[in-house]
């Protein structure tokens, strides 16, 4: 089983030791969110986002939206994404890399 990782509301080290995910795909997420957001589901966003502050319960960073269609962003960059890695292998669980959104760690 392939566990996305990309996480946007609880915990990421408790999403993966609770799921029975054998790998996580790990890849660079940009995703705009209009609060409040029930279901976590946000909108794929293209682009780098900048100056933002780090979760460390989501593992990713987080920034409130310019763009009047979204209230919050939440994106991976290399920090975030190298710390996804290292929980992944504290848990046992492969990397798979989605090298089409360039990541890099």
């Amino acid at each position: 089983m392939i566990l996305d990782g990309a996480v946007s509301g609880g915990s990421f080290t408790d999403c993966l030791r609770q799921s029975a995910a054998d790998c996580l795909l790990l890849r660079r997420v940009c995703m705009g969110f209009r609060l409040p957001c029930l279901d976590g589901q946000g909108a794929e966003l293209d682009g780098i986002f900048q100056g933002g502050a780090y979760s460390e319960t989501l593992c990713t960073n987080w920034k409130w939206s310019d763009r009047p269609e979204y209230d919050l962003i939440l994106y991976d960059d290399d920090a975030s994404l190298t710390e996804k890695r290292r929980i992944a292998e504290e848990c046992g669980i492969r990397i798979l890399i989605d090298a089409t959104k360039g990541t890099t760690p």
